[in-house]
């Protein structure tokens, strides 16, 4: 590995071990989450990630980085995603079970052979029971049994058929304290830890609150299960020493950390209302197709042949104007320019903020090679001709239009929910004044009740949970860093009624992680960082 990797990796990573050395606190232990980058994907990075140079993408080069990684960081709990089931089979799990872990792998629901992984020092803990959950599975059951859930899901079905497709599963283990408490309790105290690797859509909040939500009841009702089975029926959720953590693609401010920390999100959270615009796998409705298909003339007689390309397009036009509106792209346009140089310097503007987390960024890349009909970038001879040009361009029309009309119907949709809290709020105060009589001063004093009402009006579903969970790693500026997305994405959330961080590992200096421009790069084997905390019990 280059010098430049003491700086970047192992100096802090000792640095936090030798904390720890001098932590007495009784029965305190460390947990780790990482997410690997599973090698799985290696056919997408030369879109995702082109600064990674070939020598540094092999899994031989990246497998010993993150080995060393896991061996500094030194956890008791060792929390993993993106994890090939091969690669576990091979070189994770022997590795880790010569230094003292057991361990077990759970792939995700595709044909993709990755998934979350978990290693436990034995020495600290014995694993009483594990259990893998698919997250489309609870959504399915839950469209039976909840009748909320149900309401939401048939009203909102693309919502639904998100989490249907998505592949998301949860790890969910059981542990039980092997070492002897000096406090003088006579029952081992037991962790519960969820990990996961939430749905990475970067419009799909809505999808992810409703994953938490699912995830959560589902280990609270397992746990239930289980401690009857083991004859400590009066153990209880809140008993235990709760974990959760992963890469939840949940940046600090977003709904489902909302869940976590609040144990709340109320159904006129505006995460809800992208719900209603929200497709998979495309970034406009497929009235925009047929809106193109119907504009389009002879067009519609190809269109089965072009379909795939018009996705492409609006996954790329998409990103195209949100980069433009935000200012960090404004390419040159210059007058009489042929339609195609005109795509073609729109989606060369985007080359430099790509990012598997928005996917639209990949989905550019790919529209270029296919416009030009080859998989090199030096040769650029198109293979379409100017009246397909013509057909691109008005395709990206078609995405502006179905953008601003999608814009407007949040709005009022917004509004509407506002609205019907309002009328709501009169009705118990029995006023026959109008929501716009009162000043918003004497709306504002009713304090908890508008809180309620906002909780049972809107265009979504009120979920909660019942776990009083605060974040033990805080909130980095980001721990996924690629070229065109930087933000906080990897947590540990534990349980406050029974677990309290003591300290947390820092995050490594903005020069070491941009050195090679962005992550991955020589020094770091994933584009993601990990995250680690110290933890204690408390009195309860």
């Amino acid at each position: 590995a280059p010098q430049g990797r003491l700086e970047a990796i192992e100096a802090r990573a000792e640095a936090f071990r030798q904390q720890r050395s001098r932590d007495n606190e009784n029965g305190s232990f460390r947990i780790v989450s990482y997410n690997l980058l599973a090698a799985a994907y290696e056919h997408t990075w030369d879109d995702m990630y082109p600064y990674l140079s070939k020598e540094h993408r092999g899994i031989d080069y990246r497998q010993h980085l993150l080995l060393d990684d896991l061996r500094r960081l030194d956890g008791d709990i060792v929390a993993l995603q993106e994890v090939d089931a091969a690669v576990f089979d091979r070189a994770y799990a022997p590795h880790m079970h010569r230094r003292g872990y057991t361990g077990v792998h759970a792939a995700k629901a595709s044909d993709s052979a990755e998934g979350c992984a978990l290693f436990v020092r034995k020495s600290h803990f014995r694993v009483c029971a594990t259990e893998r959950v698919e997250l489309r599975a609870l959504a399915a059951e839950a469209r039976e049994s909840d009748e909320a859930f149900a309401s939401y899901v048939k009203a909102f079905p693309d919502a639904y058929g998100a989490l249907q497709k998505a592949t998301t599963i949860g790890l969910v283990a059981l542990l039980e304290e092997t070492r002897v408490a000096n406090d003088g309790t006579s029952t081992p105290r037991q962790v519960l830890v969820i990990n996961t690797h939430l749905f990475f859509h970067p419009r799909a909040g809505h999808a992810r609150i409703m994953q938490i939500y699912l995830l959560l009841n589902a280990a609270s009702s397992w746990f239930s299960n289980l401690a009857c089975t083991m004859g400590r029926r009066r153990v209880t959720w809140a008993d235990v020493g709760i974990v959760l953590c992963g890469d939840l693609n949940e940046e600090p401010f977003d709904g489902g950390l909302h869940l976590l920390r609040d144990g709340v999100v109320s159904a006129a959270h505006p995460e809800w209302v992208s719900s209603e615009l929200f497709r998979y796998g495309r970034f406009g409705a497929r009235e925009v197709v047929e809106r193109f298909c119907g504009a389009g003339g002879d067009f519609e007689a190809t269109l089965r042949e072009r379909i795939e390309l018009l996705r492409i397009v609006g996954q790329a036009a998409a990103t195209l104007r949100s980069r433009r509106e935000d200012g960090a792209v404004k390419p040159a346009l210059p007058p009489g320019a042929s339609a195609q140089s005109r795509v073609l310097t729109l989606i060369d503007s985007s080359q430099n903020t790509i990012s598997h987390k928005t996917h639209e960024h990949v989905a550019a890349l790919v529209l270029r090679r296919v416009l030009l009909g080859t998989s090199s970038e030096d040769d650029i001879s198109p293979t379409f001709s100017e009246q397909e040009w013509h057909d691109v361009e008005a395709a990206v029309r078609a995405m502006r239009d179905a953008v601003r009309e999608e814009k407007a119907a949040m709005a009022a949709k917004q509004a509407e929910a506002v609205e019907a809290a309002g009328l709501l709020l009169l009705s118990e105060d029995g006023a026959s004044t109008s929501c716009g009589d009162r000043s918003a001063a004497a709306l504002s004093d009713d304090g908890d009740r508008i809180a309620r009402i906002e909780g049972a009006v809107g265009v979504g579903l009120q979920v909660a949970q019942t776990a009083r969970l605060t974040c033990a790693t805080g909130y980095p500026d980001y721990t996924n860093y690629v070229g065109g997305f930087q933000g906080c994405l990897d947590y540990i959330f534990v349980g406050d009624r029974t677990l309290r961080s003591l300290r947390c590992l820092d995050a490594p200096s903005h020069a070491a992680v941009t050195a090679n421009r962005a992550l991955p790069s020589a020094c770091f084997a994933s584009d993601h960082l990990p995250v680690a905390a110290d933890v204690g019990w408390t009195e309860h």
